[in-house]
């Protein structure tokens, strides 16, 4: 009986499995446009296809990115994890430093086998945040962005410790200070910063697309950038860039956004100008891939690794030379530290606004999506106004903020 009830079971969830409803994605295409509907395959060329009886096809010229539809992008990994120079965060166990190998283990990572990274291409291992540390989130960007010219490990307690980092393992650290061998329990050790003098940020050759899988029960999850990928419809597998295999269900696929040489983020360009008009005496800079506050990218319920942050009232420019066809971003008061805000958004073209179909901006709009043509534009600027109750928390993300040069794919309809 036992058994029968085993075996029924197994045959209750198969058939369970089997009825369910395959994903659905919302492509957004090169030219503004988008489609809604389930992801039928995917090749190492980023061609998809989608859609149920009739497949519509497109080449990975065609499109930006897919989302699963209704499903937020999930916050950035808190727990131990690498965060490497090219913006993956990666949720890990077991680690080690093995001769300039960093090695560690994730669940949809090579079988949950070791997978390798070159320490060259880490920015930071995290561990936990220093003892009393209020606002981990900001506080872990600030370090990000920090220069070090040495390796630094920063403690619990708040010390730290500069050198060459020599060895790590799930025991103890080693970094090398003024020729001595310094060890520290890894109990005690907040954060691996390492040298962004050295830290390597190559870009794979061709195309690549940053991953955004879904936590499990038995999966951390993760934003992990990838090439190669493939997907039958059930299974999505790629190559990470530093050579490991992920497998996953489709169904753990929250995005895939694609990067490639016709397709320049907003937050990796140096503005030609920035302003900002304090109210009072304060003063708020812009930031890339963080709000405006130095904190993660919330909006309409997601967090986006990638965009602009600004605060009422400032203007940034961007100088385009006329090489790009459009702008795609999504445009929203921060979910944390704009909820109270009012603001207007313009986007100018060498000085002439653009009509957005929307100006002025509260908590209640979320996210609003803007697509703007920019052919032979020489300069687009962004401007961010206090509306109503002035510029308290006049704080906006400009996420997803993309500009793509012109292809053929960009006329299509």
């Amino acid at each position: 009986m036992r058994m029968f009830s085993l075996c029924l079971a197994m045959t209750l969830g198969s058939a369970a499995l089997l009825g369910a409803e395959a994903p659905t994605f919302l492509v957004r295409k090169a030219n503004g446009t988008e489609i809604r509907a389930p992801l039928a395959s995917v090749d190492k060329d980023f061609r998809i296809e989608v859609g149920t009886k009739i497949l519509r096809k497109l080449s990975g010229n065609e499109w930006l990115s897919l989302r699963q539809s209704s499903v937020p992008l999930p916050a950035m990994p808190s727990d131990e994890q690498l965060i490497l120079s090219s913006g993956d965060r990666i949720p890990a166990r077991e680690l080690r430093l093995d001769d300039e190998k960093l090695r560690f283990r994730h669940p949809d990572l090579e079988g949950n086998k070791d997978s390798v990274v070159p320490i060259g291409s880490v920015a930071m291992i995290w561990r936990i945040a220093p003892d009393g540390t209020v606002d981990i989130p900001r506080y872990r960007n600030r370090l990000l962005r920090g220069k070090r010219k040495r390796d630094v490990v920063l403690l619990r307690n708040g010390d730290t410790i500069e050198g060459t980092l020599n060895s790590l393992s799930a025991e103890q650290v080693e970094v090398e200070v003024a020729r001595k061998n310094v060890v520290t329990k890894w109990t005690r050790v907040s954060a691996v910063l390492l040298s962004t003098d050295s830290t390597e940020k190559t870009r794979p050759k061709g195309g690549y697309a940053r991953l955004v899988l879904s936590s499990t029960d038995a999966s951390p999850g993760g934003r992990i950038t990838v090439v190669s990928p493939e997907c039958d419809g059930t299974t999505f597998s790629a190559k990470t860039t530093f050579g490991a295999l992920v497998r996953v269900p489709l169904e753990r696929v929250v995005s895939l956004e694609l990067s490639d040489s016709r397709v320049v983020h907003l937050s990796d360009l140096t503005p030609a100008k920035y302003t900002y008009t304090p109210y009072l005496d304060e003063t708020f800079t812009w930031s890339a891939d963080a709000n405006a506050l130095g904190r993660d990218l919330l909006l309409g319920g997601s967090t986006y690794d990638k965009g602009v942050g600004l605060h009422a009232d400032s203007r940034i420019s961007y100088a385009l030379g006329g090489k790009y066809r459009r702008f795609d971003a999504l445009v929203g008061l921060d979910d944390r530290d704009g909820r109270e805000g009012t603001v207007r958004v313009r986007v100018l073209l060498d000085g002439k606004p653009v009509e957005l179909g929307k100006t002025e901006w509260t908590r209640a709009d979320k996210a609003v999506r803007i697509s703007v043509n920019v052919a032979e534009a020489k300069e687009m600027t962004i401007v961010v106004e206090a509306a109503g109750k002035g510029p308290i928390q006049g704080v906006v993300n400009i996420v997803e903020a993309r500009l793509i040069l012109a292809v053929k794919a960009d006329l299509t309809p």
